[in-house]
């Protein structure tokens, strides 16, 4: 009786733990990305499910069994995948596709659940045996969305990692502890005293991947263009100088293209400022898709912007410049029942290993202005002079 007590008391406390940890985190403003904030609601969620469950279990001296446990199986059961969820809008994955999966997984296991509590009213150690199993598969599929987080080098909080590493630990204790614990009612108290530890470590960690999403959020504002969502001119010349610095020192190849629209203030004479975002912003979109992972993008004026392409010779970064090109020219947006059509010219230029970045933006811009003065709509390439030390300078004759 004393044991059953203790559980009852173990029990409410983890409700009362889950039920605080909800309504502190319901009361901090979401103003990160629109992925991030479904992200952190689901993080949420996952406390105010585990409030509702562990409170259907302190009922269940009201309740018939067998609803008790439907209930108390479910919402602790969709608290796990609200954590999956979460992950999941990081990654910015389709969740539409997976819920239809996870109320199936959901409502089998719940029935599963309901009908042993039906058959084997005295066997508690089936039910969370057989509770163990499913959730240590949802904590499985927990840590391979992290390990993709990861190799994505997509933004997830370390102590997010870690809150759910431990989580996952706590819940493989199980063997250890049922041999440890005396009988099952024991061996119950175990596992809700270590959900009390883990609830408020959850807490803290999704309160401090709050804290980092909002530090996170003001440095990528200050260095985004808010229009297009690259990089903006300040940003690109602070990173350009390490690029430059590694190339010297690996002895690698760099290019730069500089990319101009043609004509751009007729667009924005005739649409309007509207317009000519959309369109900026769909040129920008079609020099992300000819980028690689290494290559870096940023805006550099109106209707201007600047690729950096590292382990790049003059043939490749003329190659990547001239479909940048055609796909420009083969866009076509509507804007108010119009059709919108326009051409970009491209500069290229390589760099030089003792070439600096304002001496191969010059030159990246004189081939610009090169390929404008053609007629448009083309590609040209000037080689960046290189720069001799100062003491080494000959007079002009």
């Amino acid at each position: 009786m004393e044991n059953l007590s203790a559980t009852y008391l173990l029990t409410v406390l983890l409700a009362t733990n889950s039920g605080i940890a909800f309504a502190l985190l319901a009361l901090v403003p979401s103003n990160q990305t629109q992925h991030n904030n479904y992200s952190i609601r689901y993080f949420r969620l996952f406390f105010l499910f585990s409030l509702f469950g562990y409170a259907s279990y302190v009922l269940r001296a009201v309740l018939i069994l067998e609803v008790s446990v439907g209930l108390t199986n479910c919402l602790l059961l969709f608290a796990m995948y609200c954590i999956v969820f979460g992950l999941r809008w990081r990654l910015k994955l389709d969740n539409h596709i997976f819920y239809w999966p996870v109320i199936g997984h959901i409502v089998v296991f719940t029935a599963l659940q309901v009908t042993l509590s039906h058959y084997y009213q005295d066997s508690m150690l089936l039910r969370l045996l057989f509770f163990y199993i499913n959730l240590v598969a949802v904590l499985l599929y927990a840590f391979a969305l992290l390990h993709r987080n990861r190799k994505e080098e997509r933004h997830t909080s370390k102590p997010l990692s870690l809150a759910i590493v431990l989580t996952t630990l706590g819940i493989m204790l199980f063997p250890i502890l049922y041999l440890s614990s005396v009988d099952e009612v024991d061996f119950l108290n175990l596992l809700l005293l270590i959900q009390n530890m883990i609830v408020p470590m959850m807490f803290g960690t999704i309160y401090f991947l709050l804290y980092e999403d909002a530090l996170y959020l003001a440095k990528e504002s200050a260095s985004q263009d808010p229009v297009t969502g690259v990089y903006n001119r300040r940003f690109f010349m602070e990173q350009a100088n390490r690029f430059l610095h590694a190339a010297k020192r690996h002895q690698f190849p760099v290019c730069i293209i500089l990319c101009d629209l043609d004509r751009f203030t007729d667009v924005a004479d005739k649409y309007g400022q509207f317009a000519s975002d959309e369109v900026i912003a769909s040129v920008a979109d079609i020099i992300r898709e000819q980028m690689r992972v290494e290559d870096f993008i940023a805006r550099f004026g109106s209707k201007e912007f600047v690729l950096l392409l590292p382990q790049t010779r003059q043939a490749g970064a003329m190659l990547i410049a001239e479909r940048i090109r055609i796909q420009i020219e083969a866009l076509q947006l509507r804007y108010e029942q119009q059709s919108i059509s326009l051409t970009a010219s491209l500069g290229v230029t390589s760099i030089h290993q003792s070439a600096d970045i304002e001496t191969s933006l010059k030159s990246a811009d004189l081939a610009l202005r090169k390929a404008k003065q053609k007629g448009y709509n083309c590609v040209e390439f000037i080689d960046s002079p290189t720069v001799r030390p100062q003491a080494f300078i000959e007079p002009d004759e």
